[in-house]
């Protein structure tokens, strides 16, 4: 079952994660572009994503929740490891195409 999600928008319409900044931040290792990238290789853990960006699991899995609440991530528990995958508007987003939904 897919973690429940909520998005979360300014007055202006852009979308904002739980810490308060935009969705598609960019800034440091582990940044959340990094993150929805990594994601594209497929099904991974949070400690898979984190190896691939070089950061820390804590920081990775703030911005995988960040990513999910802007539905751009699915997450899912698989046993006692949760994985995280490219939504459609996921893959829109990287492929620079608008999304069907």
């Amino acid at each position: 079952m897919p973690y429940p999600h909520r998005k979360r928008t300014d007055r202006d319409g852009a979308c904002r994660g739980g810490d308060g900044t935009p969705v598609g931040d960019r800034g440091g290792t582990g940044s959340r572009a990094a993150v929805l990238e990594a994601t594209a290789d497929g099904t991974l853990t949070t400690g898979q994503v984190a190896r691939r960006v070089g950061s820390s699991e804590p920081n990775v899995s703030e911005h995988l929740r960040t990513l999910r609440e802007a539905e751009l991530v699915v997450s899912f528990r698989d046993g006692g490891t949760v994985r995280h995958s490219l939504s459609r508007l996921g893959w829109a987003l990287l492929e620079g195409r608008p999304a069907r939904l």
